[in-house]
């Protein structure tokens, strides 16, 4: 009996001693796992409906791939929507295949409590408003307005360089140094369900005229785990539209995404 309590005694004078440290352990555990970069990524089939420059009913695809780690975060955004009919303008109608495809790199960094900085770039084509190839590169701050369990709102103004060849009339290119102003709103309705909108607003520095407005909306519901129902909306407004095409154009969609 005597040994027995010595045991117990022994025990539990080992479970004093070490249940410290064991909680200390899970706390430098919890910090690694902090320090380790969280990947999070979108991939969207859509049937497309184009208005504008272009009156079809198409398919088109989106990717997303984000890479966080504390204070850094970097988005990688693509898609491709194909269109068997467009017309190029509305004197001569174009009956071909073409893909308007686009790629954009942003990278963020918080350095003071809400406040970050970002760059990044992007390519796009896009026959069906004229543009052959753009190039684009950008740079800027941004302030984190709203950071809610449900509501997360960010604002941002920068700087965006564009250098633009164009199909029609003739091949011609276009250089536009902008002042940027935008921002990007997210609402977490339901645990499996989220509304977002980005609104990006272009004011060239050189001409008054040159104004470029997009609108991006998109309604998530998820159906099964990894896999959600998405319906979006897009919104392009040029101001000084390549010649002979429309100042405004519109995109709505509705796919799947599968979310990882």
């Amino acid at each position: 009996m005597k040994l027995f309590i010595l045991c117990l005694v022994l025990c539990l004078v080992c479970l004093f001693f070490t249940l410290p440290l064991l909680a200390q352990g899970g706390r430098e555990t919890s910090q690694e796992i902090d320090d380790l970069w969280k990947f999070k990524n979108e991939t969207t089939l859509n049937t497309t409906i184009l208005t504008g420059d272009s009156d079809s009913v198409t398919l088109g695809g989106e990717e997303k791939f984000v890479a966080k780690k504390k204070t850094v975060t970097n988005t990688f955004t693509s898609g491709v929507t194909y269109v068997r009919d467009h017309v190029f303008n509305d004197a001569i109608p174009v009956k071909t295949a073409s893909r308007d495809i686009f790629a954009k790199d942003k990278l963020l960094w918080e350095f003071y409590k809400r406040t970050y900085s970002y760059f990044g770039g992007g390519w796009l084509t896009n026959k069906t408003s004229g543009v052959d190839n753009q190039f684009d590169g950008f740079t800027g701050l941004g302030y984190k307005l709203l950071v809610l369990e449900k509501h997360n709102l960010n604002i941002e103004a920068g700087y965006r360089f564009e250098h633009q060849t164009t199909v029609v009339p003739t091949p011609d290119k276009r250089d536009s140094h902008n002042i940027a102003l935008g921002f990007d709103y997210l609402w977490q309705m339901t645990e499996s369900s989220s509304l977002e909108n980005e609104t990006d607003n272009l004011f060239d520095m050189e001409s008054r005229d040159n104004i470029n407005i997009l609108s991006q909306t998109k309604l998530k519901v998820e159906i099964i785990k990894h896999l959600a129902l998405s319906v979006g909306f897009k919104l392009r407004f040029d101001n000084t539209p390549v010649p002979t095409f429309k100042k405004w154009n519109t995109t709505s969609t509705t796919g799947l995404t599968l979310l990882f």
